[in-house]
């Protein structure tokens, strides 16, 4: 059984008071005294009353991880930095998505409000209806902070992003400096925001080097299994290119499988470049998939840091953070130069 605050002190021969000021970290407790609070707890494993909390603070010290598809990428990494954060500040997350006959995304959001989380973190698809979707969290005075893009009408919330723009760009540079010129990419849906930023990344990296943006070069795809044909259009072109740019990790590989059917060796004679980091040690050899690395977990741990900043201080500064990928330079881009 778990001891209780009073009984610390009776142990130590303090006041409840003190224990408790110690306990929620509170100053006015010399060092010595907070040491011997603190390891009289762990000793005899001290569990706090969130109810006797709750009731005290107003707040239910827990959060809820709103996410409007599993199928989204990097759910699992963005679940477990939002976790990882929420357990370290001292709050219970719990998860909330659309399931077979669960509705709505809305009648998500209306059901995760009932329960008077202190702050809500959402992860939703483009597309969405946000008026619908944020407007019980607004009726019920519940803070929340958004992680990806939102349409320009909801621009004035607190949101955390991808800075894919720029993640494209690090792909690009690097195709460049490694002499090639003739740079194709096989981008997402074009409506998708995600796909229009690195296509925006893409053509400002060769702008910016003097290289003319041929958009016979782009070849937007839906599916991976639209993949082996985009890659065939490309290499019906006359010349076509040496190096790809592939807005997927999975859909890389199956750019290099079709690739190496067209008779050309990755990478000494095609270059091609991921996006993602999912799967950066298959494909090519023992070297594994260049890639440029999105930081999933860190993007999920900052949006939770965000949600509870703001139960500090409700007039936080809005803002949209985006945070940048990184080079993971690997095998499929081992040549060292095509001039």
């Amino acid at each position: 059984m778990s001891i209780t605050q009073k009984e610390i002190g009776a142990l130590l021969g303090i006041s409840q008071v003190t224990v408790s000021k110690v306990l929620r970290g509170a100053p006015g407790v010399s060092e010595e005294i907070r040491k011997q609070v603190l390891e009289t707890a762990e000793a005899h494993h001290y569990r706090p009353n969130r109810l006797a909390y709750q009731l005290l603070t107003q707040q239910t010290q827990m959060v809820g991880l709103v996410i409007s598809s599993f199928g989204q990428p990097g759910v699992a990494q963005v679940l477990e930095g939002a976790s990882m954060e929420a357990s370290r500040q001292g709050y219970l997350m719990f998860l909330a998505t659309p399931g077979p006959g669960a509705g709505d995304l809305t009648d998500v959001v209306v059901e995760v409000a009932s329960h008077r989380p202190d702050v809500v973190v959402l992860q939703v698809m483009e597309g969405m209806d946000w008026g619908a979707v944020l407007e019980p969290l607004r009726e019920e005075g519940i803070p929340f902070v958004v992680i990806g893009a939102v349409p320009e009408a909801f621009s004035k919330v607190h949101r955390i992003g991808i800075d894919h723009e720029q993640g494209a760009q690090l792909a690009i540079r690097h195709l460049l400096q490694k002499g090639h010129r003739r740079i194709a990419h096989v981008s997402g849906p074009p409506r998708l925001g995600e796909s229009t930023q690195l296509i925006h990344g893409y053509r400002s990296a060769l702008e910016s080097a003097g290289v003319e943006v041929d958009m016979d070069l782009v070849i937007p795809v839906s599916r991976i299994e639209d993949v082996p044909e985009a890659v065939d259009l490309l290499f019906e072109l006359d010349p076509p290119p040496t190096a790809l740019f592939v807005a997927g990790d999975y859909w890389a590989l199956e750019a290099i499988d079709r690739v190496v059917k067209h008779g050309f060796a990755v990478p000494q004679q095609v270059a091609v470049m991921g996006y993602g980091d999912e799967v950066p040690w298959m494909g090519v050899g023992r070297g594994g998939l260049s890639t440029v690395h999105v930081p999933w977990e860190a993007l999920g741990q900052a949006a939770m840091h965000t949600a509870l900043k703001l139960l500090e201080r409700p007039d936080y500064p809005i803002r949209a953070n985006l945070l940048p990928g990184e080079l993971r330079i690997r095998d499929s881009c081992g040549v060292e130069s095509f001039l």
